[in-house]
């Protein structure tokens, strides 16, 4: 039996349009050799293709339920039965070449496996996943816009990211609220910089005030904020930048900032 009972807890949404998957597959332009990692397989529908395609492909599956059906359908495929968050994903790539990552993300935790993974981006090409419209406006947005922000610098610090395509609710099973869309990101293997992200965050804290404001957050006293801000010698451009707000700002202007915040080592 292929169908099994969507679980809502679970946020799954079975994907049933053949086109779609098929489309999604063709997105990473696997070949025979690569190492292929699909988050979420459900019943296969993506699956069938990947197998097609690539002689590496591991499946990270947290549904018994599912499991059963993909080990019936692909007697050989490696599956891995876990929640995608609570895996070691240096267990899986820390030997292997570099990965091309594919799922249908969970839209309840679609940010947190983004982050998780930007973790090791030195060691993916690409990841291709699906989520939902509204997420992925925000992590292709522009400076000066308002979906632009934490998770939009986040994958800029490692790679570079593309919408595809939009999927309509009823390529599901059952069909969700909202449409979906199918994002790329190509990474540079580039290593993704916490302190930098930090940095960020706390820029972001209220985004409708003044970075002179709002970055105060990040010093460890009110005294260093001051002596930062209120420094004759700071450069012209930093000051100008402490009066816009944090959308304002290109990922260069914060490594810029940040680079000058830190070279005072009171940050």
């Amino acid at each position: 039996m292929d169908k099994i009972r969507h679980k809502k807890s679970l946020g799954q949404n079975f994907l049933i349009d053949e086109s779609v998957s098929k489309r999604i597959s063709e997105a990473p332009k696997i070949e025979k050799d690569d190492f292929v990692i699909e988050i979420g397989p459900g019943t296969g529908a993506l699956t069938k293709y990947l197998i097609e395609l690539t002689n590496n492909l591991v499946c990270i599956e947290i549904d018994q339920r599912a499991v059963k059906v993909l080990k019936n359908k692909f007697p050989k495929l490696e599956i891995i039965n876990i929640d995608i968050l609570k895996q070691d994903m240096s267990e899986i790539l820390s030997d292997k070449k570099e990965a091309k990552i594919i799922g249908n993300l969970p839209y309840y935790i679609s940010t947190q496996i983004i982050f998780k993974l930007l973790d090791f981006s030195d060691k993916i090409e690409s990841f291709t996943f699906m989520i939902q419209k509204e997420l992925a406006d925000r992590i292709v947005s522009p400076p000066n816009s308002r979906e632009y922000g934490i998770l939009t610098l986040a994958i800029m610090m490692c790679g570079t990211a593309e919408i595809l395509f939009d999927v309509p609710a009823e390529a599901f099973d059952p069909p969700p609220k909202v449409t979906s869309s199918v994002v790329r990101i190509d990474f540079n293997k580039g290593q993704f910089d916490y302190k930098l992200h930090k940095f960020i965050k706390a820029s972001f804290n209220n985004r409708r005030k003044k970075l002179s404001n709002s970055i105060k957050f990040y010093f460890n006293s009110k005294e260093d904020y001051r002596q930062f801000v209120d420094d004759p010698s700071l450069d012209k451009n930093i000051k100008e930048m402490l009066n816009l707000r944090a959308e304002n700002l290109s990922l260069e202007d914060f490594q810029f900032l940040y680079k000058s915040v830190n070279s005072r080592n009171i940050g």
